[in-house]
């Protein structure tokens, strides 16, 4: 019997460690496991890449539609749009409202309604997002300014960024010490 394997439509990685999404949502990751930047609990580090799994009941982390991966931390999309992350929360990077570490995908949860995303970007400690209404959002290290709030604050759940309030943001990346998007036409 042949073994089939996954089709990879997406790759990520930083440095250290690589994800890959599959066309079926899977989510697969390797190398260094600092901080639980792979998704793997306790495992520190992968030679092959293996499944993630979710912190619910170690079931298949399934029905991801991107990923992004970050110096030492990783986020990704949910089949409901919702946010996920794990890997190191200094600086709020996680999204999660503290600066703990998570080993395993965890939902980033929010007073109040839950945001959707559709496009997501990490950089070295900060992370961003587009909501479905096209609104960009930061959070994590706010040193050199790259959050884009006004300030050098962290931030620790996702905040919106008021300055693009007029515009709809199209794509986003994240750097070391910045933040870029490109708007809608």
């Amino acid at each position: 019997i042949e073994e089939k394997r996954p089709i990879i439509c997406k790759l990520s990685w930083c440095s250290s460690h690589k994800l890959a999404l599959t066309v079926n949502g899977e989510v697969f990751g390797w190398g260094l496991g600092q901080k639980g930047c792979l998704g793997l609990g306790n495992i520190p580090e992968a030679t092959t890449p293996l499944q993630l799994t979710t912190t619910v009941d170690n079931s298949p982390f399934i029905g991801i539609k991107d990923i992004a991966s970050g110096t030492s931390h990783c986020l990704a999309i949910g089949r409901n749009d919702f946010l996920y992350s794990w890997g190191c929360g200094l600086s709020g990077r996680l999204g999660h409202g503290n600066e703990e570490h998570y080993n395993l995908p965890k939902l980033v949860t929010y007073p109040g309604e839950q945001l959707q995303f559709e496009k997501i970007a990490a950089g070295d400690s900060h992370s961003a997002g587009i909501t479905k209404n096209k609104e960009l959002h930061t959070w994590g290290d706010g040193s050199s300014g790259k959050l884009g709030h006004g300030n050098f604050l962290n931030e620790f759940r996702p905040k919106h960024v008021d300055e693009l309030n007029l515009v709809k943001i199209a794509s986003v990346s994240c750097g070391a010490f910045h933040t870029l998007c490109c708007t809608q036409s």
